[in-house]
Formats: structure tokens, sequence, C-alpha cells
């Protein structure tokens, strides 16, 4: 749910700032499902990237970090549990579902921005 709402939040934001840029591609014969779909991949990019440096960090620096954090309160060693079905396939596919469908939700707003209103000479 947070992620949902990050990005939607994000993409509401940044259909807000781009509002000139959407206008003149809207001037230039691109249509709305041009723009979402620049939106998308844009946001997959950024989500792809995520996913595979939070694995590597996770599986190299997070265990030794927690253990460090977690020996301070008086355990003697620590040591991650790892499902990897579930950290590997079924959290990064929740991820890929959810900010997919926020980002076409929040990107919803870009088709009713009109080229009149946002273009100055």
């Amino acid at each position: 749910m947070i992620t949902v709402l990050v990005t939607l939040l994000f993409m509401k934001m940044l259909v807000a700032k781009d509002r000139y840029s959407i206008a003149v591609m809207k001037a230039f014969g691109f249509t709305n499902s041009d723009m979402k779909a620049q939106y998308v991949s844009r946001s997959v990019f950024v989500l792809i990237v995520g996913i595979v440096l939070g694995t590597l960090l996770a599986n190299t620096l997070g265990e030794k970090l927690a253990s460090a954090v977690i020996s301070s309160f008086g355990a003697s060693t620590f040591h991650f549990a790892v499902n990897p079905v579930s950290a590997y396939l079924l959290s990064p596919l929740m991820l890929i579902g959810s900010v997919l469908i926020a980002t076409i939700i929040g990107t919803s707003g870009a088709g009713r921005i009109k080229i009149s209103e946002n273009l100055k000479e």
C-alpha cells in the first residue's frame, strides 16, 4: 500500500510538473497512450534497477548490518532465514504489479491537459 501511495503521488506530481512538455507532445501529435507508455517505461526502469540493487545489497550488506545492530542489543549471532520463492519471485512481482497500476492511475490526468491552456509564447 505504501508503494502504491508513493508511486501514485509521485506520478501525479510528475504530470503536474510536465504540463508544458505534455502539451508540446500533444501539439506534435502524440496520443495519450504514447505519453502513458513513456511514463510507464520510466517507472518500470527505475523499479527494475531498485529491485536488483535492493536484492544485491540485502544479500551482501543487509545481514552484516542487521547483525551489527542486533549484536549491540546483546544477541551474539544473527542469521536471516530467506524464503527464495517469496524473496525473489512473489515480492518483486507484487511490487511490479502495484507500481504499474499506480503509474497508470497517476498518469491518467495527462490526457486531460489542454494544449491551449499550457502553451505560452
